[in-house]
């Protein structure tokens, strides 16, 4: 504001200085009415920053005189005083610059954490078959039997068990009427391995009369990784 205030005051003195202002008529005795710059020395006078130049009556103004250093600052300070307090708010900030380079980067900041797993890439290629193992041979092969009669109307569970912990492989059988040998007709409910693969368990019933069956199971023994155990009988 007071840079303002400066730049107003010192055009005044300008004014001033130019000798070309004159006074109101009533006041100054040379700046009449008709004076070029009458109503601006008017004005001075009425602020009270110019009281004439013949003191101490004060008649005129002198309009065509120079302005001292000491006259200039009179002006100066009762122009200040005079319009102290009167300046008006000040005006709207005026539009943003443009932007000034961008500063360097910063340091890097640490490191965050780590994001979930991706997908599971595709199965690779298979890989060379292995070698072959030992062929198991035929005399590791043998059968157990037993043969039950089974009364009509009742389930039976049998059970046959291959030698030592041989594995049983399969299980059959053959129904047949007792009174003419016969085949007949009977319900295999169960016919599975059991007891970690060394028991073969049927579980049946008969058809309408009582039949014989002979249960049969295929085991196998001192397979590759086996222990020996004993030979299976011929």
């Amino acid at each position: 504001m007071k840079r303002r205030s400066l730049v107003v005051i010192i055009g005044v003195v300008a004014m001033v200085a130019s000798a070309t202002a004159a006074v109101a008529a009533h006041r100054f005795s040379d700046v009449p009415n008709d004076h070029v710059f009458h109503s601006e020395i008017s004005w001075l006078a009425d602020m009270d920053i110019t009281r004439g130049c013949n003191p101490p009556a004060n008649t005129r103004f002198c309009p065509n005189d120079v302005v001292t250093r000491g006259q200039m600052a009179a002006f100066l300070y009762r122009f200040y005083n005079a319009i102290d307090g009167q300046l008006g708010e000040p005006g709207p900030a005026g539009p943003a610059g443009p932007a000034g380079p961008a500063g360097p980067a910063g340091p890097a900041g640490p490191a965050g954490p780590a994001g979930p797993a991706g997908p599971a890439g595709p199965a690779g290629p298979a890989g060379p078959a292995g070698p072959a193992g030992p062929a198991a041979s035929l005399d590791n092969f043998y059968h157990e039997t037993d043969t039950v009669t089974v009364e009509a109307g009742n389930w039976e569970t049998v059970t046959v068990a291959c030698e030592g912990t041989d594995r049983a492989l399969a299980g059959g059988w053959v129904a047949t009427n007792p009174e003419d040998d016969q085949p007949a007709a009977i319900y295999m409910a169960t016919s599975r391995a059991i007891d970690d693969g060394s028991v073969w368990e049927f579980v049946v019933t008969p058809d309408t009369i009582d039949v014989d069956i002979t249960f049969e199971v295929t085991c196998v023994g001192n397979l590759p990784g086996d222990d020996p155990g004993d030979e299976p009988e011929e």
